[in-house]
């Protein structure tokens, strides 16, 4: 039986930096199982691996001398928008930041102690890494943790951290693998958006912070934004907008901040519907249900999404 949160707190960390909304959410209790999803899964093929600190901190050749003239790769790692944040952290010890071919993994950042990122600042700010590699062609993007040094806190509670299965020791990294197109000749700049998506990726269990990681990329990204109200012209928060394929995956999702607008980033360039639930159950068992809506029929709308595209949908009524 799911547990009810108090409005403000952070329960299974539906809420965000930020953000003044009020909703109720469930919280799963030690040793439960996660629910699935109610209606749409995020379509991601994150992976977790662990990595020795010994190999990711070896000396390496400086990037200019890989492979001739470099191009520039500039990344761009933000958080899917959630609901208040009472305060909270999701903190990743930060070693470095990765590209990947075949497995093989050329730095993009190579930090000389982690670099602490609580993840749920990068709401509307990014945070941002710009860095030469070999010119070429790259398939995956890889971010670096210690999760040893990383943490979730929450009601004023520090967490400790489990990445998937891999064992928490300070002896190990957690390599998070997210599929990537990155391809470009000598002097060429790539832009890739990188979305961690809390809310789908973190619970919690038996005292730790659970999280499974579910990065959302694209290169040359759009992102879709929009005002959430109701027919008398107030917000609506705590709404999930989701863009979905044409198989009803979904792409990215956000949720309506206190004044119902909201953001989805990392979305490649295609076709999309952008849909609202007012009541959404996460992957990671989180759930969402909005506050100020009418009850009427939820906003459904197509979207042609060009790449590096900021598309305003203006204000849609729920």
């Amino acid at each position: 039986m799911n547990e009810r949160i108090a409005a403000g707190s952070l329960a299974l960390l539906v809420s965000a930096a930020g953000c003044a909304g009020s909703p109720s959410a469930g919280s799963l209790p030690a040793g439960t199982t996660r629910p699935a999803s109610a209606a749409h899964h995020l379509v991601t093929a994150t992976k977790v691996v662990a990595i020795s600190k010994a190999s990711q901190n070896a000396p390496r050749l400086p990037k200019n001398s890989l492979g001739g003239i470099p191009m520039l790769v500039s990344i761009q790692l933000f958080d899917a928008p959630l609901v208040d944040s009472s305060n909270a952290q999701v903190n990743l010890a930060l070693d470095g930041v990765n590209v990947l071919l075949n497995g093989v993994s050329t730095p993009v950042v190579t930090n000389a102690s982690p670099v602490m990122v609580n993840l749920l600042s990068l709401q509307t700010t990014a945070q941002s890494y710009l860095a030469n590699v070999p010119a070429g062609s790259y398939d995956t993007v890889q971010l670096v943790v210690d999760p040893s040094q990383s943490n979730v806190v929450q009601n004023g509670v520090t967490y400790p951290v489990q990445f998937g299965t891999l064992p928490n020791t300070a002896g190990s990294l957690v390599g998070i693998n997210a599929p990537a197109a990155i391809s470009g000749g000598a002097n060429a700049t790539v832009a890739v958006t990188v979305d961690f998506n809390v809310l789908e990726s973190v619970a919690f269990a038996g005292g730790i912070a659970q999280i499974d990681p579910q990065l959302v990329t694209a290169t040359d990204a759009a992102d879709v934004a929009g005002t959430l109200q109701n027919a008398a012209g107030q917000p609506v928060s705590g709404a999930a907008v989701l863009a979905l394929d044409a198989n009803g995956n979904v792409l990215n999702s956000a949720i309506t901040a206190s004044d119902g607008t909201f953001d989805i980033h990392a979305l490649a360039a295609g076709n999309a519907t952008i849909v609202v639930e007012n009541s959404y159950t996460s992957d990671s068992g989180a759930v969402v249900q909005a506050t100020g809506m009418d009850g009427s029929a939820t906003p459904s709308l197509p979207v042609a999404i060009a790449g590096g595209a900021h598309i305003n949908l203006g204000i849609l009524t729920d």
